[in-house]
């Protein structure tokens, strides 16, 4: 019987007996007064009984309360000093220790048998700045917990967990791929008995190299291997900095071959095809910053990819490899944006027009919204009839810078192609909007370079920016939409106007692309009627020259307006800049600014072509 219940004998037997006196009263004496009197004493005694029994409860409660206190704050000690887990007890007002049980004791007693108080105190700080805290302590590694409320400091054994966790992360599978830079141009190049010899020196590497870091390889190409295992080993090859590339290259250099590899690898806890899609991705990255170097990126998003390597990108030169890697890697750009607006650079060209129709076209076999943009205000008369063209084929989406600037949004892309230069581009307000852009260039790469950039094609030894675009499209070979008769008149038309004809600047690969444009339905009439020259404008032109006077020449001046005056159809400063802009004609010009600016800058391109900047005495009246 536990101690805090009731008694109840107690009561049974007093009740019994009231009832056995009451009953011989009632039967034998036979006296109202006596029974009253007798009922009166028995109740008033049963009510002092029950408050006894009260009393006596409330104290074997109480007892009871206090004896399982007792054996709680035993027990808790028993615990506290028996259990694996570190405990301290501290002040929170002046962080120091007040308690703490053995078995924290023993995790924080040195060698020479005294307590860290230093380090200790780095663990207090650390516990009270971040909840939860983790602590290396001798061999082991501790979890460290801090109950703000009670003051209470705990310490958990985590060193099993650890080292699983850490063993999980090592054993994370590891997939990689091996690309031979250069092997295209190299294989179209050499002999076929020569290209054995390559063959062999290239898989005896890779063997070789595998096989020292016990990997899994498999060749699926001529220039290209996959690659199996795990995260030690990738780590070992990430401290080293991938010197098997460094190796690759000066070997080949021994053999006089210009061949460089380039690695793409990935890893992590997802499924095998994500990672390799992954590895894939990071290869084209590699191939893209111009080769002999190695991406590795984790299998998440939202994790940044490492680059090693990248030693001999200034020398590399342009490759089909590469211009297929670029292809990929402008793809999958294009697949991450809601809308692309392609521009040239300002006075549009027909190779900056052509490369951006051709841009047009490669964007639309991957996402609809795809625009070029083109500022009516600064046409020249053979863009302006190439525009004409275009439109009326239907086939080109084209749209007004004014229309443009409407309909940026902060996932759209800007597709810079013929320039790299913010001053050039075709509005710099209109750059301003975007917040990453892709270059397309056949010009070297100079200062005021755009620093939203985030895919770079910049190839100096193409004839043209529209060779490259036409090479991109080339790779795509898309089924979707294809060249139309007009499309790939404009962009002959632009490596025309770059080559002079075919005459200048052309290498073997400028005439395979003229031959796919050709196949695609180029119009050698359709160009030459873009290209002519109105009459009247040459007239003009002439006309300028003629009766124009050279006052001076100078080079690298900067003229503001209020250089120029005009009277009479006359500059009386006589005063024009070379590289004429619109804010630089008179107001004279208005309403025909764009026909009169074409027209003064191909008479000073003539009279003067070697200067930047002429001052020039004429009546423009005539214009």
């Amino acid at each position: 019987m536990k101690k805090n219940e009731k008694n109840p004998f107690l009561i049974y037997l007093f009740s019994m007996t009231v009832f056995t006196v009451m009953s011989v009263l009632v039967i034998f004496l036979k006296d109202d007064f006596v029974t009253i009197a007798s009922l009166f004493f028995f109740i008033v005694a049963f009510l002092v009984l029950f408050n006894f029994q009260r009393k006596c409860y409330q104290k074997t409660e109480i007892e009871q309360i206090q004896y399982v206190n007792h054996q709680a704050e035993d027990s808790l000690s028993t615990l506290l000093e028996r259990m694996p887990v570190g405990v301290i007890k501290l002040n929170m007002d002046s962080v120091e220790i007040e308690w703490f049980n053995p078995y924290a004791e023993l995790i924080l007693t040195t060698e020479d048998g005294e307590i860290d108080i230093s380090q200790v105190q780095e663990i207090i700080k650390a516990s009270i700045s971040s909840p939860g805290v983790y602590a290396n302590i001798g061999e082991k590694r501790y979890a460290v917990h801090l109950d703000r409320n009670s003051g209470v400091l705990y310490f958990f054994d985590v060193s099993g967990e650890y080292e699983a966790t850490i063993e999980l992360a090592t054993s994370r599978p590891v997939i990689g791929v091996i690309s031979v830079d250069n092997y295209d141009d190299l294989e179209n190049e050499t002999s076929e008995s020569d290209i054995s010899q390559i063959n062999s020196f290239v898989a005896n590497f890779v063997e070789e190299f595998t096989r020292q870091h016990k990997m899994f390889s498999r060749r699926v190409g001529m220039d290209r291997f996959y690659l199996f295992t795990d995260y030690i080993v990738l780590e070992h090859l990430m401290k080293d900095k991938f010197s098997v590339i460094d190796t690759f290259r000066e070997e080949a250099k021994q053999r006089n071959l210009p061949l460089t590899i380039s690695m793409g690898l990935s890893y992590g806890d997802g499924d095998h095809e994500s990672i390799g899609k992954v590895a894939l991705s990071n290869l084209n990255l590699a191939e893209v910053r111009g080769g002999d170097q190695v991406v590795v990126r984790e299998n998440d998003e939202t994790k940044k990819p490492v680059y090693f390597g990248g030693g001999s990108v200034a020398s590399v030169k342009r490759t089909r490899t590469r211009t297929r890697a670029m292809m990929t890697a402008i793809s999958e750009k294009l697949k991450s944006v809601d809308r692309v607006f392609i521009v040239g650079h300002k006075n549009l060209d027909m190779d900056a027009l052509g490369s951006a129709v051709g841009m047009q076209l490669f964007s639309s076999n991957v996402m609809d919204e795809s625009y070029v943009v083109y500022d009516a205000e600064q046409m020249s008369p053979d863009i302006h009839r190439a525009i004409q063209f275009l439109e009326n084929e239907g086939v080109t989406k084209l749209i007004p810078l004014t229309q443009a600037m409407g309909m940026v949004t902060n996932r759209s892309l800007l597709v810079m192609v013929d320039h790299s230069k913010t001053a050039l581009t075709l509005s710099k307000e209109f750059y301003d909007l975007f917040t990453q852009t892709i270059i397309i260039d056949h010009h070297r790469r100079d200062q005021d370079f755009p620093e939203n950039a985030v895919i770079t094609y910049i190839e100096s030894g193409a004839s043209s920016a529209s060779e490259l675009v036409t090479e991109l499209i080339q790779f795509q070979n898309s089924k979707k939409a294809r060249l139309s008769r007009i499309q790939a008149s404009v962009l002959m038309g632009g490596m025309m106007l770059d080559t002079k004809n075919f005459t200048s600047r052309v290498t073997s690969r400028t005439f395979d692309v003229a031959s796919y444009l050709r196949t695609r339905g180029s119009d050698s009439i359709v160009i030459q009627e873009l290209a002519a020259t109105d009459f009247e404008e040459y007239r003009l032109v002439n006309e300028l020259i003629l009766q124009g006077q050279v006052i001076e020449f100078k080079t690298k001046t900067i003229f503001h307006q209020q250089d120029f005056s005009y009277e009479d159809g006359e500059f009386t400063k006589g005063v024009i800049v070379k590289n004429v802009s619109n804010m630089l004609l008179p107001l004279a010009f208005e309403g025909q600014q764009q026909r009169v600016l074409h027209i003064i800058q191909a008479a000073l391109s003539a009279a003067s072509p070697s200067y930047d900047t002429v001052i020039y005495r004429a009546n423009f009246d005539l214009v």
